[in-house]
């Protein structure tokens, strides 16, 4: 089976300025996790870095670069 899954899985390279979700790892614990969103954002990629498929991401709202 997992097999399988890695045959098919496509490893998703973002380009600077495409804009994307974040998933949520974690959710507030005095709120139904249903009930909430499971992604977060938009964010615009500011940043790659393809050695470590890493990104450095700006919140478009507010214009903040996230750590």
């Amino acid at each position: 089976m997992k097999n399988t899954h890695d045959r098919k899985a496509k490893l998703n390279i973002f380009k600077i300025g495409d804009k994307v979700l974040m998933i949520r790892e974690y959710f507030d614990l005095h709120k139904t996790a249903k009930l909430l969103s499971r992604y977060t954002g938009p964010y615009e990629i500011v940043k790659t870095n393809p050695e470590f498929n890493c990104y450095q991401l700006k919140d478009i709202q507010t214009g903040k670069t996230l750590n």
